[in-house]
This record gives C-alpha cells, sequence and structure tokens, in this order.
C-alpha cells in the first residue's frame, strides 16, 4: 500500500457548500448512522465504539468527501484506523449503498451523488481486506 494522500479535485463551490454545510452533513450522518446500526451484520463493526465519535469522525469525513477537507487523510492512516474490522467487500457496498440513499434523503441530485460514490471506489481499496 503507498502512503498517498487521498484528495478530492473540487470545484470552487463545493458540494458540502452548495447543499448547506455542516447542518446537511448532520443529517446524513444521522440517517446514515441509524440505517447501518439497524442491520445487525453491519452494525458488529460498531460493536463496544464510541458512536459519538464515529458519529464526529463520519462528519468529518463526509464534509472531506463532499469537497471541504478540514482534515487531509493518508491512505495509510485511513488503511490502518480500518484494517482490524476485516471489512468485507459486500459489507463495503451496502454501506455505501446507504450512504446514498442518506443523500437522496436530502435532496443531493444523481449527479452529485454519483461524484460521492466515485470517490468511495475509489478508496475502496483501503477499507476493503476481506
Amino acid at each position: 500500500m503507498d502512503i498517498n494522500t487521498i484528495q478530492i479535485k473540487s470545484p470552487s463551490t463545493t458540494l458540502f457548500d452548495k447543499y448547506g454545510g455542516v447542518s446537511v452533513v448532520v443529517k446524513v450522518v444521522k440517517t446514515f448512522q441509524y440505517e447501518i446500526l439497524n442491520r445487525p451484520h453491519l452494525a458488529k463493526y460498531f460493536h463496544g465504539l464510541d458512536l459519538t465519535k464515529i458519529a464526529d469522525h463520519s462528519i468529518l469525513y463526509i464534509s472531506f468527501a463532499l469537497g471541504k477537507p478540514l482534515k487531509v487523510y493518508t491512505s495509510r492512516e485511513m488503511h490502518n484506523a480500518h484494517a482490524k474490522f476485516k471489512i468485507r467487500g459486500l459489507h463495503y457496498d451496502e454501506i455505501a449503498d446507504i450512504l446514498k440513499d442518506s443523500l437522496s434523503a436530502e435532496r443531493f441530485n444523481e449527479t452529485d451523488v454519483s461524484v460521492v460514490m466515485n470517490h468511495l471506489e475509489k478508496v475502496r481499496y483501503i477499507f476493503v481486506n476481506q
């Protein structure tokens, strides 16, 4: 694995700004987290973890994926943080679909949702190890 910095090229107005910033991202994360935790096969990845901390991390990462880089992530850093969970490809796909639905529920248009989904596909190798 390389130690590349994960970056998203974004237009001058980011998707983060276009859809309303933090308040919308918080709604997306609440919907996203609720859906994941109601699926036992996905909830197991979060067992024993601080869900508030996970939500905060999700807010930062989704904001980042929408073009608002408050933090720069490296592939090694992200891989190391997730390797212990042994995330399966089919679970990654399902989580991506949940995020897609969560974005759509907040009226993100199809083109913009595709931008986020393409980002998730590009970083798949960092998260999936089974």
